[in-house]
């Protein structure tokens, strides 16, 4: 995929970064889903809107927001590398993410 300068691309990263060339990108800037949003597993598995939004608006749904500790960690892994893959020396990753951790509570 040839890059284009000053563009946003935005969608899955599994999908969009295997198409980009090793050691192209200035900067990754990413906000994955946090897989938080409870103690429990039961609170984690809700929707997001259920969980984070209680403005009483309508927002989309997103997936990815009910992983297990183990699996968002292989995910997150799985990700990193790609994106790390795809950006130059020297270059930046900037993750938003949230102060807590899946668990397996």
């Amino acid at each position: 995929m040839t890059l284009e300068i000053d563009r946003i691309y935005c969608g899955d990263c599994l999908d969009l970064l295997p198409n980009i060339e090793p050691g192209t990108v200035d900067m990754v800037l990413t906000d994955p889903p946090y897989s938080s949003g409870g103690m429990f597993r039961g609170d984690r598995m809700q929707k997001p809107s259920a969980k984070y939004i209680s403005s009483g608006i309508d927002w989309l749904e997103f997936e990815g927001d009910n992983m297990d500790q183990r699996v968002y960690q292989k995910w997150s892994v799985k990700w990193l590398k790609k994106a790390r893959a795809a950006t130059k020396q020297g270059g930046k990753i900037a993750i938003f993410t949230d102060w807590p951790t899946p668990d397996d509570n």
